[in-house]
């Protein structure tokens, strides 16, 4: 929001830079900083401060919610006198029914022995 003083500080530099030009020393490569510059070393520390700032302001947020306990009944969780119910029923909307064939065997199992005795089953119905 200061834009004046913005445009001074650039109006003053740029005056600066072309007085140097004017007196033959101009701005150029050599008065770039002499350190490399360490794009793994600089990752580091931006990845550090955005995971403290996001911490920062995920503690913030998580402070807000309000705690919510377990509640045994759907009345605990409405405040008193603000629901009138004037109608109350159930109302028997679906139906599903799954239907299978009874097999016509009585479920009995018999079977002849090697000297022609049949046994087995009893046949009784559950």
């Amino acid at each position: 929001g200061e834009y004046y003083k913005a445009f001074t500080v650039y109006a003053e530099e740029c005056e600066y830079l072309i007085g140097r030009a004017k007196l033959g020393d101009p701005f150029d490569s050599d008065d770039l900083p002499k350190e490399p510059f360490s794009v793994i070393g600089s990752l580091i520390i931006s990845l550090i401060i955005g995971f403290i700032a996001s911490l920062i302001i995920v503690g913030k947020h998580k402070a807000q919610l309000k705690t919510v306990r377990y509640r045994d009944t759907a009345k605990d969780y409405t405040v008193a006198g603000s629901m009138a119910v004037t109608d109350s029923r159930e109302i028997f909307l679906y139906r599903t029914v799954n239907r299978t064939a009874r097999s016509s065997d009585s479920g009995s199992s018999t079977h002849t022995t090697k000297s022609g005795t049949r046994v087995g089953g009893g046949g009784g119905k559950f």
